[in-house]
C-alpha cells in the first residue's frame, strides 16, 4: 500500500520560483511598468473602488500587459516578428507610461506639471494611439497565407465616415481652443493648444486603423487561417474597441450640436457610457489572449508564398523540382 506522500512546506515557492524562472527576461518591464500603474492608481484613489474605477484599473493593466502577452506567446518575437512587437509597443506602451508619469505628479501635487505642461507627450499618445494598431496590422498583414481583399463601398463608407468625424472633433478642437483663450485660470501654451486641436482633429485615424486590423483579421479567419483561434480573437477584440471608441465620438457630436442636453449625458448617457468602458476592456483581454495564443508564421519564412491557401502551398512544396 503506497504511503500518502506530504507536500514539501517549500514547494509553492519553488513553484513560484520555477515560473518566475520560465518567463523571458524581456517580459518583467512591462509587469513591473502594470504594478506601478496599479499602485499609483490605487494610492491616487485611497484604495476606495468602484465598478468604473475597478475597469479602468483592469484597462490600464491590460494595456500595460500587451507586449508581455506578445512575447509570452512567441518567446523569438522581438527577433522574428520585431514589427508587431514594436506596433503593439507604440500602441499599448506609449499611453500606460504617460498614465503612470500623470498619476505620479497627480500624487507629488499642484507645483509638478499636470496635463497642460505635459501636452507634447500627449500628443505623443495620441500618434502611438494612430500608428500602432496601424504597425501591427501592416505586420500582421505580412504573415497572412491569403491576401485581404477591400470592396469599394467598404473603403468610401470607412474614409467618409473618418472624416466626418475628423469634423466634429475639429469643431470640438476648435471651441476648446477659444475657450482656453479667454479664460484666466488656464495655462497658456500657444503652440501646445495648436498642437492639441491638430492632433485631436485626426485623433480618429486611430479607429480607422483599428477597422482596418479587425477586416483583416475576418478575412484571415473566413480563410481558415492559422494559428487556431488567433484571427476570432483578433478581430473580437478590435471590434470591441471600435464599437466602444465610436460610442465616444458620436456622444461628443451629440452634445457639440446639441442634441444631447448635458443634464440629460449626466444622468443617463454618462452611466451607458460605462457600458461601452467595460467593452473596451472585453476587447483589450481579446487581444491579450489572441497575442498569447503565438503569432502566426511570417508568410516570407514559408518560402514568399502569398494568397495560396495552406493545401495549395503543400502541394507546391510536395513537387519534384
Amino acid at each position: 500500500m503506497t504511503e500518502p506522500t506530504e507536500a514539501s512546506p517549500n514547494s509553492g515557492s519553488q513553484a513560484v520560483a520555477e515560473f518566475v524562472r520560465r518567463v523571458p527576461l524581456i517580459v518583467w518591464p512591462f509587469v513591473v511598468l502594470a504594478g506601478l500603474r496599479t499602485a499609483v492608481f490605487l494610492i491616487n484613489v485611497n484604495g476606495q473602488l468602484s465598478i468604473v474605477l475597478l475597469l479602468m484599473l483592469a484597462s490600464y493593466i491590460a494595456w500595460a500587459m500587451l507586449p508581455a502577452a506578445v512575447l509570452l506567446g512567441c518567446p523569438t518575437a522581438w527577433r522574428s516578428a520585431r514589427g508587431v512587437t514594436v506596433g503593439v509597443m507604440v500602441w499599448s506602451t506609449v499611453g500606460v507610461a504617460y498614465a503612470l508619469v500623470l498619476g505620479v505628479t497627480a500624487f507629488l501635487g499642484p507645483q509638478w506639471p499636470g496635463p497642460d505642461g505635459l501636452w507634447p507627450f500627449h500628443v505623443l499618445v495620441q500618434v502611438a494611439e494612430i500608428a500602432g494598431p496601424a504597425i501591427v496590422a501592416l505586420y500582421l498583414g505580412r504573415r497572412r497565407e491569403t491576401s485581404t481583399t477591400w470592396p469599394i463601398p467598404l473603403i468610401l463608407v470607412a474614409l467618409v465616415g473618418t472624416a466626418l468625424i475628423c469634423f466634429s472633433q475639429a469643431s470640438n478642437a476648435i471651441d476648446w481652443y477659444n475657450s482656453r483663450q479667454v479664460a484666466p485660470w488656464a495655462f497658456q501654451d500657444e503652440w501646445g493648444d495648436r498642437a492639441q486641436v491638430l492632433i485631436q482633429t485626426v485623433s480618429p485615424l486611430g479607429l480607422l486603423m483599428l477597422s482596418v486590423l479587425a477586416w483583416s483579421g475576418l478575412s484571415a479567419y473566413r480563410a481558415g487561417e492559422g494559428p487556431e483561434g488567433f484571427w476570432p480573437l483578433i478581430t473580437a477584440g478590435t471590434a470591441a474597441l471600435i464599437v466602444a471608441d465610436a460610442w465616444g465620438y458620436a456622444v461628443a457630436a451629440a452634445l457639440q450640436i446639441g442634441l444631447l442636453a448635458p443634464s440629460f449625458y449626466i444622468d443617463s448617457v454618462q452611466r451607458l457610457g460605462e457600458l461601452f468602458l467595460a467593452l473596451s476592456v472585453v476587447g483589450i483581454v481579446l487581444l491579450l489572449l489572441a497575442f498569447a495564443r503565438g503569432l502566426p508564421e511570417d508568410a516570407i519564412d514559408l518560402g514568399g508564398v502569398i494568397d495560396v491557401a495552406p493545401e495549395a502551398r503543400a502541394e507546391t512544396a510536395a513537387e519534384p523540382t
